[in-house]
């Protein structure tokens, strides 16, 4: 075998292929405009993939995952390694229990719905509560107490829609408010705290119906995506009035003593 001298040009190596891959590939890459720019209607699986692409490959990049590596032998205890082992087996268990048909499979359209409605009723307690706290603030006062009426109503709306799906009851949303509110505050930079806090619990809402609206895209449920519009449409309104307040507020309760607020 005669060797390859420096002077060789580099063999090139390339990967089996399928063709019609490669085919689509090629299609998509020299497609000009999406559906909705073309004036087709837009399969259902392209509504719930993102939409960036990567420039050279032309390749969708929900293909990234997450990954965690670590040195082998390095920074995990031997007891963590049998631990994480012995569980790893236990999981791997389960999932042939799975495939084996003893394991009844199921949506989780129950779960999302029980968690709108537990974020929702937990973001007006939360807003009550500092309304409450605050006296002096007879502005933010006000604007909590009926933004705290909206949110319920918003939790009417489920109702219907409950009805189809069912519910379930869902935890994270109460220990959250607990979590952010464990007392309650007083003074200007605690309310700055308490707006702070509620602007957190109404983005776990808004992400929670966020999450809905998409599988309302994907089965499709025109009654159910309203029903998601109408609730998103406070809770973007509740966030974006926080914001506002927390930056009005900001440079006063962190700059200014405590006693000297309120002094000209």
């Amino acid at each position: 075998m005669r060797g390859r001298r420096s002077s060789d040009p580099p063999t090139p190596c390339f990967l089996p292929t399928d063709s019609r891959q490669a085919k689509h590939r090629q299609a998509e890459a020299g497609s000009t405009g999406t559906h909705a720019e073309k004036g087709e209607a837009s399969p259902a699986a392209n509504e719930l993939t993102l939409t960036a692409w990567d420039p050279v490959s032309k390749q969708p990049y929900f293909k990234y995952a997450a990954v965690r590596l670590w040195k082998v032998g390095v920074g995990r205890p031997l007891g963590e390694a049998i631990g994480t082992t012995a569980g790893k087996l236990v999981d791997r268990a389960k999932e042939l229990v799975a495939l084996t048909g003893t394991h009844t499979p199921r949506r989780h359209m129950a779960d999302a719905l029980g968690l709108v409605r537990d974020a929702h009723t937990n973001l007006a307690e939360a807003l009550e509560s500092v309304a409450r706290h605050h006296p002096g603030e007879p502005g933010i006062q006000a604007t909590c107490r009926h933004l705290a009426e909206l949110t319920r109503e918003n939790i009417a709306l489920l109702a219907p829609v409950i009805g189809v799906y069912g519910e379930s009851d869902q935890t994270e949303p109460g220990a959250l408010r607990k979590a952010f509110f464990p007392a309650a505050r007083a003074n200007l930079f605690g309310l700055l705290r308490d707006l702070q806090a509620l602007y957190v619990l109404t983005t776990e809402a808004d992400l929670a119906i966020l999450k809905l609206a998409q599988a309302a895209q994907g089965i499709p449920d025109q009654d159910l995506l309203d029903t998601c519009d109408a609730l998103a449409a406070t809770t973007k309104r509740t966030s974006a009035w926080l914001l506002t307040q927390i930056k009005h507020m900001a440079p006063q309760a962190l700059t200014v003593p405590a006693w000297q607020v309120g002094r000209r």
